[in-house]
């Protein structure tokens, strides 16, 4: 930035400081406005972003730089003199737009009004973001939408047909004796077969159908029928199964050979009563009826096939019985830090369990039926309370005191309003250091309400609560949300530490978290990991924290 008078610099300096804007910042580009919005004064990195010598932005205009996109929201911000960072899009010289984040203030300097800007590139960034949002939604090999994503579009699709009145259908496609042609064969032919027949699928419905793989050799279809009648949406969904069943059949050309193989598919229709969750289960019965009928056939899903629905019901009702004869127990995993330094345990994380009649009832079948049926919330309670006794006693043992004990927060425990209330009571009650406290959420528990969320998270925070974002890379991160965000750390899903080793889209993943984690001044924890191949890997990434059965399963407290 040119030379400013001393006079003028040291006001100016001052409220630089204030706003942690630094003019000899080598990372953000900084420019003065005067009254008239023309700039006065700038840096060579401003001048360096967008394109223009330093002596050829003096005189222009602050709109000059910003894209037509983002006029508005640049012109409030500078109206009401927010001091918040914010995101906007940019134009350099060259007419190329990127994203920025931006931070201004007016000050008066030598008696006269100005504004002082900065940018920060971050079009490196937003890349990485829809990286990790494209692999963390889709399917490496085929480029569908994978299981994850597609509950979560189903959702919404449902919600859409319901809105126009129409019924939809749902297609559980299951390749039948797929195995067969990965041990004969070897994998490079199985990948080729899902491939072709990820295109014979898509060619055989139409561009607003929706098509899914969400394992190895399934995949979903969501049609919209267009029709309000429920016969007239049978029909067409059994037309567009038996399309992709005859496309299915047509022999798939490999190396010097083909390959023959036929599909399974279950049929459920998407009517006004049905959830995203009961929908992929009915899908799934009437495929399974489909292989037991001989397989290489069409089942439409049956009543008489709601077995699995009965079964929710009796978990319910059993988890109620559970709450009051107290049958929940907590188990503990390590949480471990591996650097140069050595291995240490720094923190645990407990983990629900359901001992039903002296059998332990997989997290898998009872979580899910708790958080939909909103018995979560009394279990989360209860964990809660363990929790503050639990650091109550940790308080005055020389070997666990300084751990910090992480415990699980769901969406719907989340969203009460006594929530925060709630944590604060167990910080007094048992008379807790917050900080060794730390409440695991996941990214996707601040899509409904956002604000609310954000509120409610800042308010923890001020308690002194540790806060961790579980399964990051699942949802929807977005750098503002993590600029807005007072959390501690952040939590790889161990569905891309399974594979990190192996897989290159995982590893992706896990290397752009670890440096979103550091630009931000977060801790990284990976969990589920349990091998040294994948331990050496994550190291190399500059993951410092793990979590998985390489250094322990969960154990009772007495064993930790």
């Amino acid at each position: 930035m040119e030379e400013l008078s001393r006079k003028a610099a040291r006001p100016l300096i001052r409220h630089i400081e204030t706003l942690n804007l630094l003019l000899d910042s080598t990372i953000e580009g900084i420019v003065v406005f005067d009254e008239n919005r023309k700039a006065i004064r700038v840096n060579k990195v401003f001048a360096t972003f967008f394109g223009y010598g330093e002596e050829e932005i003096l005189g222009m205009d602050a709109f000059d730089f910003v894209a037509p996109e983002s006029h508005d929201l640049v012109r409030r911000k500078m109206r009401i003199d927010d001091q918040e960072p914010y995101e906007a899009l940019m134009r350099r010289k060259n007419g190329e737009k990127f994203w920025a984040i931006l931070r201004g203030r007016n000050i008066t300097l030598d008696g006269k009004p100005v504004r002082i800007s900065t940018v920060f590139d971050i079009t490196s960034i937003k890349e990485k973001e829809k990286k990790i949002l494209y692999l963390a939604n889709h399917d490496y090999l085929t480029g569908t939408y994978n299981r994850r994503f597609f509950q979560e579009v189903l959702a919404q699709r449902i919600e859409m047909l319901r809105r126009e009145n129409h019924y939809g259908a749902l297609l559980f496609i299951d390749l039948d004796d797929f195995k067969e042609i990965n041990d004969t064969l070897g994998h490079d032919a199985g990948d080729a077969v899902l491939v072709e027949i990820t295109r014979r699928i898509r060619q055989s419905t139409r561009k607003s159908d929706i098509v899914a793989r969400i394992g190895g050799d399934e995949f979903v279809v969501l049609l919209n029928l267009e029709t309000a009648r429920i016969s007239e949406a049978g029909i067409k969904a059994e037309m567009t199964a038996e399309k992709i069943l005859a496309n299915v059949r047509y022999p798939i050309p490999f190396e010097e050979r083909e390959i023959r193989i036929n599909a399974s598919v279950g049929i459920a229709i998407v009517d006004r009563e049905s959830t995203a969750s009961d929908l992929m289960k009915f899908a799934d019965i009437a495929m399974y009826q489909a292989k037991r009928s001989g397989k290489n056939r069409i089942a439409f899903f049956d009543e008489t096939l709601q077995k699995s629905l009965v079964e929710k019901i009796d978990t319910i009702a059993a988890l109620r019985l559970a709450i009051r004869e107290r049958e929940f127990e907590l188990l503990f995993q390590k949480q471990m830090a591996v650097d140069d330094e050595g291995v240490r345990t720094v923190g645990v994380e407990a983990l629900v369990r359901w001992n039903r009649g002296g059998r332990s009832v997989s997290p898998g079948h009872f979580i899910p039926v708790a958080e939909e049926s909103g018995l979560i919330v009394p279990i989360g309670n209860y964990v809660l309370k363990e929790a503050g006794e639990i650091l109550k006693k940790w308080r005055n043992d020389p070997d666990k005191r300084e751990l910090r004990l992480s415990v699980n927060i769901s969406p719907r425990q989340f969203e009460e309003e006594s929530f925060v209330e709630r944590i604060e009571e167990v910080v007094r009650f048992y008379g807790i250091d917050p900080g060794k406290l730390r409440l695991e959420i996941t990214e996707n528990l601040l899509m409904h309400n956002i604000e609310e969320g954000l509120a409610k998270i800042t308010e923890l925070k001020e308690l002194g609560v540790s806060l961790s974002i579980d399964d990051f890379g699942t949802g929807f991160s977005s750098m503002m949300y993590l600029k807005r965000l007072p959390v501690d750390e952040l939590k790889i899903d161990r569905s891309f530490v399974d594979d990190v080793d192996s897989n290159e889209s995982d590893r992706i993943i896990v290397e752009t978290i670890a440096s979103l984690g550091r630009r931000f001044g977060l801790e990284v924890i990976a969990e589920g990991v349990e091998t040294e191949s994948q331990l050496a890997l994550l190291r190399k990434l500059g993951i410092r924290y793990i979590q998985g059965y390489l250094f322990g399963r969960p154990v009772r407290l007495e064993e930790l």
